[in-house]
Formats: structure tokens, C-alpha cells, sequence
């Protein structure tokens, strides 16, 4: 017996339904072009060619603007992988304190890209940084204060930290800025610096995409991989990164976070204003200052008081 138009209409709307319930399942749950938002820090230690705090402006160094061109490349580099595998909002923050943290170079910088520049900010390092971005990357990172071989390492100012630990593990500011993220939801797909840093954030991430630009020997000397390798590896790796987005887990840190900034003695006076100015830290050991942080933004809170870094702060440099 031929079907009545309504009984048509009926199957009709049953295939659709299958349809559109198969393209769900089957579709890869990856942002869309319009909100493939890109969050790139950049540091200077670990760019290619740096092996002297005068290679990133810390003493005064001709130098200087040398490694100023290449950091500029390197970020550009990661810009045009991140444009080319559909990135469409691109923030840059430059996470390098000397001259205030103007740094990259203007006249060079990538025009897709917006640069959060300058010092003081609102949120410190992790300035920007949302849930609205689909990944994260680091590029010029170091490893953290203390660690063995790694070029220029320490952990935000190098004169006076001695080591962080959030719930008992040391972090340097990669890890630190990757538990920022992941609270947010937001992974770290790439990662870049000397290959002491990048088997650090490797440890701590796993399989991040990872370029290695220089191959550390010491704090101040290392094998160096020319900038016209590094800077076709990094454009490569950005567009690997995005293009197996999906294969990246944002850090979930348990919370509440027991958190510890343990600094070196020149910061004693400052330690003792903290404890009477934050009911709300302590100081379990002596140079020591500690906070259980309920979230995010309590753990944000504390490393800009801890750290001195508040918006009230002059510019400071990241040592």
C-alpha cells in the first residue's frame, strides 16, 4: 500500500534525525574556524642563540636586539603555523620582564596577532588567558630555578625565588602557567626552549609538542640550533599542534591548591610585610609564604601578592 504524505513526512523526519545523530558522533569535537583562539606566551631564555642574561637584556649588550629579531621570528613563526592550520585570534603575551616586557619587536610582529605588552598588568604572567581559548602555547620557555644543565634557569625572579610548589610539586612558570590553563580548560600543545625545558614540560604535560633550539650544556652555555632551523621547526609544530587538538589534555590540579613560594634571603623584609598585610598566609618555614587556594583566581591572587607583582607594582625585571 503507497504511503500517505504524512507517513512520508514521518520517515523523512526519522532518516534526518539518524543523520544528524551520526554527524555527531562521528564529527571531531574540535573548535570551528571562528573560535580557534590561540594563547602564545614568549619568554626570551629560551630562544635560540641565548646563553647570557646580556643576550636578554639584563645587563646592557649589543646583542640585546639581536636576540630582540629572533624572539620577534620565533613568535612570528608560531603565528604562521597556528594561521595556517585555521587559527583565526591569535594573543601574543610577552612573558620576558627586561626593558618592562617590551621586548618583541613592533615593526616585525606578525599583523594577525594581538600583543599584550608592558608592565604592570592585572593578572601578572597568565594576563589574558581564558576559557575562551582552544590551546596554549610556550614558546622560549626555561626550565625552573634549581634544575641541573638548564640554560638561564630560574623561576620568575631568579634573585629571590628559590622554588614554588603547589600541592607539593615543584613548578617552574610553565608548569605554573599550565595549571592556569587547564583550570580553565585550556591545554599547552607546544612548547619551546632548550631541551632541558622541553623534557621538563614533557614530564609534566606528556606527549606536548615540543621544539628544542638549543641543547644546554650549562646555565650559560649551550650547542645552538641556527634560527632558520629552528624557525621552520616551530612553524611546523604550531600547525601539528592545532591540526591534533584534540589529542591535548588541559592539567587538572586537585583542588583546594596548597601552594608555597620559597624564596631566597634577600626577600625577608618583603616576606614579613606579606604575613602581616594577608591574614589569609602563612609562613610555615622560615622564607617561606603559603596559601590554600579554594580556585583559579585565589591561586592567581597569591602569586601576584607573594611575588610583589601587583598592579600597584613599578615594571620589575623577571629575575
Amino acid at each position: 500500500m503507497p504511503r500517505t504524505s504524512g507517513e512520508r513526512g514521518v520517515a523523512v523526519s526519522l532518516i534526518l534525525a539518524r543523520l544528524l545523530l551520526i554527524a555527531i558522533i562521528i564529527v571531531p569535537s574540535l573548535p570551528t574556524a571562528r573560535s580557534l583562539k590561540v594563547y602564545i606566551s614568549v619568554d626570551m631564555e629560551g630562544i635560540s642563540g641565548t646563553t647570557s642574561e646580556a643576550d636578554v637584556g639584563v645587563e646592557p649588550d649589543p646583542d640585546y636586539d639581536l636576540f630582540r629579531r629572533i624572539m620577534t621570528d620565533e613568535v612570528n613563526a608560531v603565528i604562521e603555523g597556528a594561521l595556517k592550520a585555521g587559527a583565526t585570534d591569535i594573543v601574543v603575551e610577552e612573558h620576558h620582564g627586561a626593558r618592562g616586557f617590551r621586548n618583541i619587536l613592533l615593526d616585525r610582529l606578525r599583523p594577525e596577532a594581538r600583543l599584550i605588552r608592558g608592565w604592570p598588568r592585572p593578572r601578572g604572567g597568565v594576563t589574558g588567558l581564558d576559557s575562551r581559548f582552544a590551546a596554549a602555547m610556550f614558546i622560549g620557555y626555561h626550565a625552573r630555578e634549581g634544575t641541573p644543565r638548564a640554560v638561564l634557569s630560574h623561576t620568575f625572579l631568579a634573585g629571590e625565588v628559590a622554588d614554588v610548589r603547589i600541592n607539593g610539586r615543584s613548578v617552574g612558570e610553565g608548569e605554573f602557567n599550565a595549571i592556569v590553563a587547564g583550570a580553565w580548560g585550556v591545554p599547552v600543545v607546544l612548547v619551546s626552549g632548550d631541551d632541558v625545558v622541553v623534557e621538563q614540560m614533557r614530564a609534566f604535560l606528556g606527549d606536548v609538542e615540543g621544539v628544542v633550539v638549543k641543547r644546554a650544556l650549562s646555565r650559560t652555555a649551550a650547542v645552538i640550533i641556527p634560527p632558520e632551523v629552528t624557525i621552520a621547526r616551530l612553524r611546523a609544530a604550531a600547525e601539528r599542534a592545532l591540526h591534533r587538538l584534540r589529542a591535548f589534555t588541559p592539567v587538572r590540579m586537585k583542588t583546594p591548591y596548597r601552594v608555597e613560594f620559597a624564596f631566597k634571603p634577600k626577600a625577608d623584609e618583603r616576606i614579613a610585610q606579606i604575613v602581616r598585610k594577608h591574614p589569609e598566609i602563612s609562613q610555615p618555614a622560615p622564607r617561606t609564604l603559603a596559601r590554600t587556594c579554594q580556585n583559579v583566581n585565589e591561586l592567581i591572587d597569591f602569586y601576584m601578592t607573594a611575588l610583589g607583582i601587583g598592579l600597584e607594582s613599578p615594571p620589575v625585571l623577571k629575575r
